[in-house]
């Protein structure tokens, strides 16, 4: 049995820069070109601007340009459009004053396409360049050891770190022991988890100072019992190998189920805890449930839902920021669970569908900024699952608007909050090859798509 919070270590956000240095990602953003051109186009130009206005207010910046086409001509000739629109931009930055030596330039002519169909908004989509704006770190080598706070013995533990911008983890070896090398000055947060103990959390800035000394991180055994269950069918079968996660605020733990449905797990003594189902050939369950005594002589029972199309799930636990496609920090742990049902149904494809709360209101325009709020909700949750190497033939994003509420008269906080969701559907994989993803409106800079990195220590509430 294995204890500890959901612990995934991104390469996205960060990377090595020569051997000292890391780089940060601080901004990434979308530049379109027209047709067979590799100029710049007007309506871009205060994107571009606003990429150089950022770029000269950055500390030790660096700006790298990757550069694509849509499938249109032969691959030899999007090669060199696509090194063109590259060096477009490129040449822009430096006769603003960027040095070009601060530029990495990339191109992929036809091979990295948003989408295959070859309608005209879908071929706008491919003809881009991604611009992203890097903050250069000097690193520092930061070494600990995790112990338990009462016997001051080690323990093995994952130790994992992120700032706004960067993130890593470590896991001790046998004697409790970690090194890591952490970004020179940036605020991080240190986050450390070990089987039946509680996680624990501190801030710290990465200084010279501060990195001298061994860092020392105690845990508190947690107070915990054994809870077991059994996951069926509908239909009353068994389902073996479903695996089963459950959080709590400090807490996380899994189990798979044996041969005839049952699993066992550690829990803490009293609370809340969420609870994430993911079995092949079944729909997600997600529910919560309190932690009692009395769950020791009452075995949990869960019956989950076959696959099959036209079914639906609901994402649990998913918050956005208000009137905003950004997900709050509580939300993140939710993205894996989606992740894995993917991979465990490999053959499975989804519409994900994005609805907002708008009761007691008409239906409103695909050409509004609420509409393509429900679109942009949809869209970030498809793009997580883009990044995690999820095939774009298997998934497609839909904006609902207000249109299909689950409460559509209410005035209750509570219901209200029902009809902002994000759903997933079932639907055959030779459907989802013929639908458009939904768009938005280029001037809706509200939802231009800004990268969240989701793969952080989550604490639940």
């Amino acid at each position: 049995m294995r204890l500890s919070l959901a612990i995934v270590f991104i390469s996205l956000a960060t990377f090595s820069y020569g051997q000292r240095d890391t780089l940060l990602l601080v901004n990434n953003s979308t530049i379109y070109f027209d047709n067979a051109s590799s100029e710049i186009r007007e309506d871009q130009i205060a994107t571009v601007d606003s990429l150089l206005k950022l770029i000269k207010n950055t500390d030790n910046v660096h700006v790298k340009i990757q550069a694509h086409t849509d499938q249109v001509g032969n691959p030899e000739y999007n090669e060199a459009l696509s090194k063109d629109r590259a060096t477009s931009i490129a040449t822009y930055l430096t006769a603003q004053g960027v040095q070009a030596d601060i530029i990495e330039s990339d191109h992929f002519g036809e091979e990295q396409l948003m989408t295959s169909n070859q309608n005209p908004d879908s071929l706008q989509q491919n003809r881009r360049a991604q611009v992203s704006v890097y903050s250069s770190k000097p690193r520092l080598w930061l070494s600990g050891k995790v112990m338990n706070i009462l016997t001051d013995s080690p323990l093995v533990a994952k130790v994992y770190f992120h700032s706004k911008f960067w993130s890593d983890g470590v896991q001790t070896d046998s004697l409790g022991n970690f090194k890591i090398r952490v970004p020179k000055d940036e605020v991080i947060s240190i986050n450390a988890t070990s089987p039946r103990h509680l996680a624990s959390q501190e801030m710290g800035k990465m200084t010279e100072r501060f990195v001298k000394e061994l860092k020392i991180i105690k845990l508190t055994l947690g107070d915990g019992q054994w809870i077991a269950g059994q996951i069926l069918s509908d239909s009353g079968a068994h389902v073996s190998n479903a695996k089963v996660q459950m959080h709590s605020k400090l807490w996380s733990d899994n189990a798979r189920t044996d041969s005839t449905g049952h699993f066992k797990l550690f829990v803490p003594k009293q609370g809340l805890i969420s609870i994430d189902i993911v079995a092949k050939d079944y729909l997600i369950e997600m529910t919560s449930l309190k932690v009692t005594p009395q769950l020791k002589k009452q075995p949990l029972a869960f019956k989950l839902a076959p696959l099959s199309d036209g079914k639906k799930f609901k994402l649990q636990r998913i918050f956005f920021v208000g009137n905003q496609d950004f997900l709050l920090e509580r939300s993140f742990n939710v993205l894996p669970q989606l992740l894995s049902f993917m991979k465990t149904n490999q053959n499975t494809c989804i519409r994900i569908e994005g609805h907002i709360n708008m009761p007691n209101e008409p239906n409103i325009e695909t050409t509004t900024t609420s509409y393509y709020l429900s679109v942009a909700r949809a869209r970030r949750i498809y793009n997580y699952l883009m990044s995690k190497d999820v095939s774009k033939n298997r998934m497609v994003y839909k904006g609902y608007g207000n249109w299909k509420m689950i409460h559509p008269t209410s005035t209750l906080e509570e219901e209200m909050a029902e009809n902002r969701r994000v759903e997933i559907a079932i639907i055959d994989c030779a459907e989802v090859a013929e639908m458009e993803n939904d768009k938005i409106s280029e001037d809706a800079f509200l939802f231009n798509f800004i990268p969240q990195f989701y793969d952080t220590y989550i604490f639940i509430d």
